[in-house]
C-alpha cells in the first residue's frame, strides 16, 4: 500500500518555474523553487542548461539579455531598500554585475535591441 502524503511533505517538494529560451534557442533557463519555512516564502535558484547558479539570495529570471547573459533579480536583505537592483548573470562563469537599479518592482523584461528594453 502506498504511503499517504502529509502536509509536511510539501515542504520538501521542488517546483520548476519560469522556463525561458535564449534568443537563439541554444540555451534555456529556469528557476527551481522550494519552501523556505523560516521565512514563510519560496527560495529560488537559477539553472541554465541544467547547471545551477546558486547564491545565498533567492533569484528570479526576468529575461535574456543575449545568448550569454540573463537578467535576474535577487531578493534584497534590506526590506526598506528604495531601489531594486537587477543583475546580469553571465552563464559561462556565473558572475553577476549590476544591470539596472530602479524603484519599480519588475517581474519580466524583454530586450528589443541594444538600446531598447
Amino acid at each position: 500500500m502506498a504511503k499517504q502524503i502529509k502536509i509536511e511533505d510539501l515542504l520538501y517538494f521542488r517546483f520548476i518555474e519560469n522556463l525561458q529560451f535564449s534568443p537563439s534557442g541554444r540555451n534555456y533557463a529556469y528557476q527551481l523553487a522550494h519552501v523556505d519555512q523560516k521565512k514563510d516564502d519560496y527560495f529560488r535558484t537559477v539553472y541554465v542548461n541544467r547547471k545551477s547558479y546558486r547564491s545565498d539570495k533567492s533569484a528570479s529570471i526576468l529575461g535574456w539579455y543575449n545568448d550569454e547573459q540573463l537578467i535576474i533579480s535577487e531578493t534584497s536583505n534590506n526590506k526598506n531598500a528604495l531601489y531594486n537592483k537587477l543583475l546580469l548573470l553571465n552563464i559561462k562563469d556565473g558572475k553577476r554585475k549590476t544591470f539596472l537599479s530602479t524603484p519599480l518592482n519588475i517581474s519580466s523584461i524583454k530586450v528589443i535591441d541594444a538600446n531598447t528594453i
